[in-house]
């Protein structure tokens, strides 16, 4: 068999292994879309069951537990979730350009105070007179 022959082989044999390698992950990919829908049918059952019996505390499976569990996860969602939306209406009021007598973001800039006892005014740290940065939260002194 020549090099021809034996190339052409091999590209029949790559070409065949890639064909079928693709049917697999096809297959693969069909098998987990159809186990999602499986995953999400068991969730909407669970949810429906969950709404049944959250109120009545009636649980015939010994569910009470995790009704619980889930109320508690839900009270932490909505904390969280007011919590996101406090830091967005912050985050909102945040200028994109320095003010007279702040830094970018909003902030005001650092100073210090005449004496031996000067502290950051932006986090508290102490300073000495000469220093043109806080040493710990690296605000800009003047």
């Amino acid at each position: 068999m020549g090099f021809e022959e034996s190339f052409t082989a091999f590209t029949t044999g790559v070409g065949e292994k890639v064909k079928g390698n693709t049917e697999v992950m096809k297959l693969r990919n069909q098998i987990s879309s159809e186990q999602k829908q499986v995953d999400e049918l068991f969730k909407n059952l669970g949810r429906k069951y969950y709404e049944a019996h959250k109120e009545s505390g009636d649980s015939e499976f010994g569910l009470q537990e995790t009704i619980d569990a889930i109320r508690f996860h839900e009270t932490k969602i909505m904390e969280m979730e007011k919590k996101a939306s406090e830091i967005r209406q912050a985050t909102d009021a945040v200028s994109l350009t320095p003010q007279p007598g702040t830094e970018y973001g909003g902030t005001p800039k650092s100073t210090v105070t005449a004496g031996p006892n000067s502290f950051c005014t932006r986090c508290g740290a102490p300073i000495k007179p000469e220093q043109a940065f806080c040493i710990k939260c690296g605000s800009k002194l003047t």
